[in-house]
């Protein structure tokens, strides 16, 4: 379990990084001191022992890359952002459901495959966003914000598919 832990930190990193970085670029300095804080209020609610805390912060910084957006945060930082702070919680998750199981070859492949793949998932998402952002359309937000909710279904459709056909085999 301590690839998953470094892989946890590391996203959490990335993400604040990058976002900080996106709205550093917009001189909004608000938006820096929101998405670090939501971050390390994240961080500290490791501790915490109920489940669902992962996936409320993961929302809210959905939430905050969305308005973030809407402010003019560049769409490709944004999208980083937001891939990280899913592999983040993606991580999270993880952990905590495999966290008191012993560690031995099994439970080190279970984690591998896992990784491999957030990994895989993380490089067909970046490729269909560079292609996605290579295209000029001018699209109101609400019909960006529709596209985005499907992307997430879809994006949690195929690891829920990619789970289930790793443990069917």
């Amino acid at each position: 379990m301590k690839i998953t832990k470094y892989f946890l930190i590391s996203a959490f990193l990335i993400a604040a990084l990058i976002t900080s970085f996106a709205f550093w670029e917009i001189d909004s300095w608000v938006g820096i001191g929101i998405t670090l804080f939501w971050l390390i209020l994240w961080w500290v609610s490791q501790s915490a022992a109920s489940n669902f805390m992962p996936s409320i912060f993961f929302v809210g910084f959905i939430f905050i890359c969305l308005v973030g957006s809407f402010w003019g945060l560049r769409p490709s930082l944004s999208f980083l952002g937001v891939i990280a702070v899913l592999n983040a919680w993606d991580s999270d998750r993880f952990y905590r459901r495999w966290k008191g199981v012993e560690n031995n070859q099994s439970m080190r492949n279970i984690e591998r495959k896992h990784l491999i793949r957030i990994l895989a998932v993380d490089g067909t998402a970046v490729i269909l966003a560079a292609i996605g952002l290579s295209f000029k359309a001018q699209l109101n937000f609400g019909i960006i914000l529709l596209c985005g909710f499907l992307a997430v279904i879809s994006l949690s459709r195929l690891i829920s598919l990619l789970r289930n056909h790793s443990q069917g085999s």
